[in-house]
């Protein structure tokens, strides 16, 4: 971990002074030769050129130690790493985050600052192009189904960064747009898209600028989607701007050899003819890179694409105190749970009891051929049981019982007494009456209807609730005494026979044989 702020000297005399210094404890390193990678997102060519004047002032100013420059391609450069090829390496932040996730590398020494007509520029950003004849694709939604040419999607600034604005548009760059990866440089996906081989190309800024200055790109062939205003850097750009690359020693390298490679590049004027010639400004401290950890852990890049063991004491440790109130809450839901619980299952059993003594009243109804009703007397609507069916000879799924219906089944001869026990239940309360009905078949029976009135707040009547026997067995047994009594009547009347009833000191009856005696 070799954070550098001990050596950021007020001049580059003093930092000098102090690879002097630095080079009395690395005799052991003394003769040795070491490679500067750099991963190269322009023509090799062109890479190589720029930062071969950066080696050649690190050579003259750490005279001991031999600088080695090799320009990668991200495959290249990764190979070399994982052959330990490679100890010191400038990548984009995405794949420094990588390499330092696998532990081979330290912390970064210095971050680079490129010069841009004369001014530094402390960041990049990502840009999205596409052919400027294409008035169809204006949005970044517009890119939804659309073929994409990239260099890599290993590439912050040419595939992660606007993969993450995509995202900020819901667009899914896994699933809604579909990549061709070009590989290095960044030159090749434009040159992909205006050959109409894709709809669109992600690059980093400043490679379209370029190009354009190059003479190998026309400005009018193309246009930036989604074109944003990037603050610190004088190129187009789609994205945010995220900090620019670091310089990082890897693990196997000597540190007093990287602390002489660090103190070179600070003791580097900033915006001298050196630093113009290599195309920088010069270096300064490490950036702040948790945009873009933030960036590749929303995308679920690698080293974040696989889920970090999680448990239980670090949740409780993490948000403590959301997880108890929580708890509480569901201590309280298994309360009310059970609670209602029980208060179901005594409802249950309630209605359980009540089905059951339902059953017992409409047995003991059947038995009796007693039935009950509820008439609306605003509706006109007449609701029976089922022995009230069975009594008047109905089937319930063909009959709708109503109140006009009822009085087409009574007697013709009994309907006045009917209605007119009806009136006086209008002014008494009480409905209680004997009549015959006739049912469908012809059968006529004698019923008992005994029934309350209910009136609503205002006083209004609103319906009668009662019950109806089939009283016909009591009536042919009145009939059939009636009948027997006559009989009896006629019999002693004309007898010479004395007949007579008589209770406690009461005659009742004498026949007339007794005035004959």
């Amino acid at each position: 971990m070799f954070f550098l702020r001990a050596f950021l000297l007020p001049s580059a005399r003093r930092a000098l002074s102090l690879i002097a210094l630095l080079m009395c404890t690395a005799t052991s390193a003394l003769g040795q030769s070491y490679t500067l990678g750099v991963l190269s997102y322009r023509p090799v060519e062109i890479t190589r050129e720029r930062f071969q004047p950066l080696v050649d002032y690190l050579n003259q100013h750490i005279p001991h130690f031999s600088i080695e420059l090799r320009v990668l391609s991200y495959a290249d450069l990764e190979r070399a790493l994982t052959n330990g090829e490679i100890d010191f390496v400038l990548t984009n932040p995405a794949h420094y985050i990588l390499l330092a996730r696998q532990n081979s590398l330290s912390s970064p020494l210095a971050t680079i600052i490129p010069m841009e007509h004369g001014i530094p520029v402390r960041g990049f950003a990502g840009v999205i192009l596409v052919p400027a004849e294409r008035d169809e694709l204006q949005t970044i939604a517009d890119l939804k189904g659309k073929t994409v040419a990239v260099v890599t999607t290993k590439s912050l600034g040419g595939y992660q960064m606007q993969a993450f604005e995509l995202l900020g548009h819901g667009v899914q760059p896994h699933r809604d747009i579909r990549i061709k990866e070009t590989g290095m440089p960044h030159d090749s996906a434009i040159l992909t898209m205006l050959h109409g081989q894709t709809d669109a190309a992600f690059v980093r800024s400043g490679i379209m600028e370029s190009m354009i200055r190059e003479g190998r790109l026309q400005a009018s062939a193309i246009r930036v989607l989604n074109p944003v205003e990037a603050r610190g850097i004088p190129y187009a750009a789609s994205t945010a701007v995220y900090p620019e690359w670091p310089l990082a020693a890897l693990a196997h390298t000597n540190e007093q050899v990287a602390l002489l490679l660090a103190s070179a590049l600070y003791a580097l004027p900033h915006g001298s003819k050196l630093a113009r010639q290599v195309g920088i400004y010069g270096f300064s401290v490490p950036a702040d890179y948790h945009s873009v950890e933030r960036l590749m852990r929303e995308l679920r890049l690698p080293p974040f694409d696989l889920a970090p063991e999680f448990t239980l004491k670090d949740a409780w440790e993490r948000w403590e105190l959301p997880i108890a109130l929580l708890l509480l809450v569901v201590i309280l839901i298994l309360l009310l749970s059970a609670a209602l619980f029980l208060a179901r299952r005594q409802a249950l059993r309630e209605q359980q009891h009540g089905q059951i003594l339902l059953h017992r009243l409409e047995e003991a109804q059947r038995i009796a051929r007693l039935g009950h009703w509820e008439a609306n007397l605003v509706s006109g609507q007449l609701w029976w049981s089922d022995t009230i069916y069975a009594i008047f000879g109905f089937d319930q799924q063909t009959f709708s019982p109503s109140i006009q219906a009822f009085h087409d089944r009574v007697h013709p001869e009994d309907l006045p007494l009917v209605l007119a026990s009806e009136e006086r239940a209008r002014r008494d309360g009480i409905h209680d009456v004997q009549h015959r009905i006739i049912r469908p078949d012809g059968e006529v029976r004698w019923v008992h209807e005994l029934a309350r009135l209910e009136r609503d707040e205002q006083g209004n009547l609103v319906r009668l609730i009662g019950t109806v026997q089939d009283i016909s067995a009591q009536k042919r047994v009145e009939q059939a005494l009636t009948e027997s009594e006559l009989r009896l009547r006629q019999f002693a009347e004309n007898s010479d026979t004395i007949f007579w009833v008589r209770t406690a000191d009461i005659m009742h009856y004498i026949s007339p044989g007794y005035e004959k005696a």
